[in-house]
């Protein structure tokens, strides 16, 4: 998958820029992963692509390489 989307990237970068750029948000305020209500979360006051910098440590060096190359290509763009 981290293929696909680095390919993805590449191809629609600028459309898909706004997932990791926090600047790009259209909440306010601070997510909460806690709350029991996902309408109660804030969900739109988080980066959409959060699960990049937790692949980053992932124990597979393939896996932590793919989502390295995937960070890379959006800070080339």
């Amino acid at each position: 998958m981290l293929t696909v989307l680095k390919k993805l990237i590449k191809m629609h970068g600028r459309r898909l820029g706004p997932l990791f750029n926090s600047d790009d948000r259209r909440g306010d305020g601070v997510y909460d992963a806690i709350v029991g209500s996902a309408e109660l979360s804030n969900p739109f006051a988080s980066s959409v692509m959060w699960e990049t910098v937790l692949l980053e440590k992932h124990y597979s060096p393939k896996v932590r390489e793919g989502a390295g190359e995937v960070v890379k290509v959006f800070s080339g763009l």
